[in-house]
């Protein structure tokens, strides 16, 4: 059992979540810090509340985020800032 505390205190607003289907890009992160599929349904949790962020699923066993978003709302650096916060590394 994973005994990390979270930290889940960004600031997010889903209502600003649109579909820009030309600004898609779809990406796979690797993720630092996983030890348990608590940790990567966490941090799906924080991607997927990223405004811009379409979906994003976390893979425990590959230790990577496969991530949909709209490059005209969001970036790494935001991406990576949410899940930093959160208490894991997100690697391009």
């Amino acid at each position: 059992m994973c005994t990390r505390p979270m930290s889940l205190s960004y600031l997010t607003d889903k209502s600003l979540k649109r579909k820009g289907a030309n600004s898609m890009k779809q990406t796979i992160f690797k993720v630092e810090g996983l030890s348990c599929q608590g940790c990567a349904n966490a941090v799906t949790n924080v991607l997927n509340d990223v405004n811009g962020v379409q979906s994003a699923v976390v893979d425990l066993d590959s230790a990577s985020a496969q991530v949909d978003f709209d490059e005209t709302l969001t970036n790494f650096e935001t991406m990576h800032a949410a899940v930093d916060e959160a208490g894991y590394t997100l690697v391009k």
